[in-house]
């Protein structure tokens, strides 16, 4: 495709009938930039900048798209053994219904249980320490699985109104450039007909402070201990939700990571 009409100097370039192809696309080998000189000089380079940027970047997408994405669960209860409540953590089962709905989405995921890593009471974080050799090496595997999940999904109890202290302490370990620029899908549960919706603020106020992006869906479990039967989800309302949730932080994973592979972070 030649340019072959004469512009009028008033009228705008990228409205000519002749200056865009069928699909819409313009191709720079087609374009007689010099019959129009500077005119369209400007515009012809910025947009086959654009252009250029888009074609190199393919590859990388499709790479992004095929890969499977690292996402890490944090679990927030350490209670163990019998209570008038039942057996455990509810949060096990709610969690392992996270793991299950994030399995099915395709989802790499790792499960971190603060039952399971001895994670003693804060004193440092580690990167308030200057010699973080003194940390074991277990920590240092953790934070490299940090720094690689390409997003979050925290399943958080509700203790008294507030957050409980083993899912804050396990988070406060680590710096906040772990977490930073990842999506977070964030589920509370209670036995109470609230499902834990008082912490929900203080959820997304410490997960917004380490760097993280919690997706709009936010999910709840009421009455947790109502929901299962031997340990079986009867409830498909809750797995539905959850569902969505991690159809929804799917996509701003792939989303944030396709873009981040081609555009630096800032400083």
């Amino acid at each position: 495709m030649k340019f072959c009409c004469a512009m009028p100097q008033n009228k705008s370039f990228f409205n000519c009938c002749t200056c865009l192809s069928k699909d819409g696309l313009l191709d720079e080998s087609e374009v007689d930039v010099s019959t129009y000189g500077t005119f369209i000089d400007n515009p012809i380079k910025q947009y086959f900048g654009r252009a250029s940027v888009n074609r190199n970047s393919r590859t990388t997408q499709d790479k992004n798209m095929s890969e499977k994405l690292k996402v890490i669960v944090f679990l927030s209860s350490a209670r163990v053994g019998e209570s008038y409540l039942g057996n455990g953590s509810w949060g096990d089962r709610v969690g392992g219904v996270i793991k299950e709905v994030l399995d099915d989405a395709d989802f790499e995921v790792s499960v971190w249980d603060p039952k399971a890593n001895p994670y003693q009471v804060l004193q440092q974080p580690m990167h308030m320490i200057k010699d973080t050799s003194v940390f074991p090496q277990w920590m240092h595997d953790k934070k490299a699985e940090l720094e690689s999940a390409d997003a979050f999904f925290i399943c958080s109890a509700e203790y008294n109104s507030v957050l409980p202290p083993a899912l804050t302490n396990m988070l406060d370990h680590y710096p906040p450039a772990a977490y930073k620029h990842r999506p977070v899908a964030l589920v509370t549960y209670s036995v109470s007909p609230l499902g834990g919706v008082r912490v929900q603020p203080a959820l997304k106020t410490l997960v917004t402070e380490l760097g993280m992006l919690p997706i709009p869906t936010i999910g709840r479990v009421a009455q947790v201990r109502d929901k299962f039967v031997d340990d079986i989800l009867k409830d498909e309302g809750v797995r539905q939700s959850m569902t969505k949730q991690a159809k929804e932080l799917s996509w701003y994973a792939r989303a944030l990571k396709t873009y981040k592979a081609d555009t630096p972070m800032p400083s």
